[in-house]
């Protein structure tokens, strides 16, 4: 008896009679020790700094964008190195740096609201975009101005460390909107800028009212999705919303209780943004390299005037003359006063109360591309539906 459970123990790996028998519980190795944060941000720029050699072009990598960088790729740095260089580009390439807020085409585009950060965040602490679809019209403004305006709202809500940690839920909003408001190539360029192009973590896609005639694009945008982030994308109606996104972080119109005030936001964007010595380093940088970027619609043919942004103003303000017709820079090196400011922001709140009709007053030739800057992607079925972005993007 006694040889049979000598037998059994053997068979079964325990140690044999008279020896410990207490059963180490398997354990998976220790995680690897993670690299300081102050260390990753100075290989990060260090990194990006040797790569960039000479070229004049390329501007100083601050501390802050290195963090920036490095959270939306959970600080493994060749990652975040790699989404520096490839954003760098596209805001190269596109013509998203260097762009005067207050000076059209770009200024109305902003006033029209169509593209906002609502002031609340989602249950985890994620902000909140909206794009409105009905606001769009491709016929009457270029990919680039409407890009510009996404990229430059989006840079000032990644200034918060909350928003760098939390992330961002992106609503689209397609209620009401028409085929007329659809635009695929500008759908498919703000794919590729989000998909691995911005350090943004996105955590959500909701798209509103998805109509029936958006099934057959979206089924095709969705093939530049992997299926990681296809379960973040949800086609919603306007009472299912609000299972994403709390009430009190939701319009009214998408049934909130929240009183959309844009004006304000974009008076906040606009002292955010003369702050940013970086954008200013940027901008003075493609402006004295003689950098002309076209528009990024497929038939677009106006360039949008940009500004000259002088690092040496007090301030780092951009140089803007508000006089006559706005297209002018301001060589006397004079900052807009806040009732510049207060004139672009009392112009956005009356955007919303004129809807879109404000839009078509824009000074672009419009770039006819065949419908809405529908800014991401969308589908019918809930949940299969999914923007382009890249794994990293999202999802912490």
């Amino acid at each position: 008896m006694q040889y049979k459970i000598v037998i059994l123990l053997l068979v079964l790996k325990v140690s044999p009679i008279g020896e410990n028998l207490d059963v180490v519980e398997p354990t998976s190795p220790p995680p690897a020790s993670k690299m300081s944060q102050e260390t990753a941000v100075k290989q990060f720029i260090d990194l990006i700094n040797s790569s960039s050699g000479s070229d004049p072009n390329r501007k100083a990598v601050t501390p802050a964008i290195a963090t920036k960088f490095l959270l939306a790729r959970k600080f493994d740095i060749p990652r975040a190195v790699a989404l520096y260089e490839q954003h760098e580009l596209i805001r190269s390439r596109e013509g998203l740096y260097g762009f005067d807020p207050l000076v059209d085409p770009l200024r109305s585009e902003l006033e029209t609201g169509k593209f906002t950060i609502l002031p609340g965040r989602d249950a985890s602490g994620a902000a909140i975009a909206l794009f409105t679809a009905q606001l769009h019209y491709p016929d009457i403004v270029t990919h680039k101005t409407t890009l510009q305006g996404v990229v430059y709202q989006l840079d000032v809500a990644l200034q918060s460390a909350d928003t760098q940690k939390a992330g961002l839920v992106f609503i689209y909003d397609m209620s009401t909107s028409k085929y007329s408001n659809f635009d695929y190539d500008l759908s498919q360029k703000i794919l590729t800028l989000l998909k691995g192009g911005y350090p943004a973590r996105l955590k959500k896609v909701l798209i509103v009212t998805a109509p029936l005639w958006f099934k057959a694009p979206f089924k095709i945008l969705r093939l530049f999705v992997r299926e990681k982030l296809r379960e973040r994308v949800f086609t919603v109606s306007i009472p299912q919303l609000s299972l994403h996104v709390p009430r009190d972080s939701l319009p009214v119109r998408l049934g909130g209780t929240l009183e959309i005030d844009h004006s304000s936001w974009l008076l906040h964007c606009y002292k955010s943004m003369t702050n940013r010595e970086d954008e200013i380093v940027a901008g003075q940088q493609q402006t004295q390299n003689g950098t002309s970027q076209g528009t990024m619609g497929s038939g677009g043919t106006t360039t949008v005037t940009t500004a000259i942004l002088d690092p040496h103003l007090a301030g780092g303000g951009i140089i803007t003359d508000l006089s006559a017709d706005g297209n002018n820079l301001d060589h006397d090196g004079s900052i807009p006063g806040d009732d510049d400011i207060s004139d672009l922001a009392a112009a956005a709140a009356a955007g919303h109360h004129h809807g879109h009709h404000l839009h078509h007053n824009s000074t672009t030739t419009g770039s006819s591309t065949g419908a809405s800057h529908h800014e991401l992607w969308s589908e019918n079925p809930p949940s299969s539906a999914s923007s382009g972005f890249s794994d990293d993007d999202s999802l912490a």
